[in-house]
């Protein structure tokens, strides 16, 4: 799902408020795709542009609209890079089974 523990995922949730997610009647975390999206967006900003969780909390409440745009610009190159990494290997294939 995604690429993050489960202790960094639960300390996340202590450290931003945009990360709650429902638990059941015995404490079982129940994430919703929202939720996802808030764990992959904050591990965007901390892994691929560095920042603290101090950091990331700064640009939550600062310019959250221009992080997120940002976001989605960086999720449409991850799919199109992974488009043509596909068109790259069915070609590599092909040229090595002629």
């Amino acid at each position: 799902m995604v690429d993050v523990s489960p202790p960094t995922i639960r300390y996340w949730e202590s450290c931003f408020n945009e990360l709650k997610p429902a638990k059941s009647s015995k404490g079982t975390r129940m994430y919703k795709q929202e939720d996802i999206e808030t764990i992959r967006f904050i591990n965007y900003l901390v892994q691929d542009c560095g920042l603290t969780t101090k950091g990331v909390r700064q640009k939550l409440k600062l310019n959250k609209q221009q992080s997120l745009e940002k976001w989605e610009i960086v999720k449409q190159l991850q799919t199109i890079k992974n488009e043509l990494q596909n068109i790259l290997k069915e070609l590599e294939d092909s040229y090595d089974s002629d």
